[in-house]
């Protein structure tokens, strides 16, 4: 049933020119979507924490929360791109 899933979600949403999947792609637009989703959190609650002391702990809290899902993101991204590597890599990739 996964597989079935991943096949669909790779295979049918994001189709490659050769017919494999696109891993890299899927993953890039999911990491860049929630990347800019941070950033706007962040850049609307700067000023609220600055300029109404009424929510500025909510604000602070807020960008706190984003920075660390910046960070998540950052290592989500990287950790993905080396487990693709280990598990499609190839004896021929490797070079002397």
């Amino acid at each position: 049933m996964v597989e079935r899933l991943k096949a669909f979600v790779t295979g049918k949403l994001f189709p490659s020119a050769d017919g494999k999947p696109d891993n890299w792609k899927f993953r890039r637009k999911l990491i860049f979507g929630s990347y800019k989703i941070a950033l706007f959190i962040i850049l609307i609650m700067l000023p609220i924490a600055i300029f109404m002391p009424e929510l500025q702990d909510l604000a602070i809290a807020s960008i706190q929360a984003m920075v660390g899902m910046l960070s998540i993101i950052v290592s989500a991204y990287v950790g993905g791109a080396v487990i693709d590597d280990k598990l499609n890599r190839k004896d021929e990739d490797i070079e002397p």
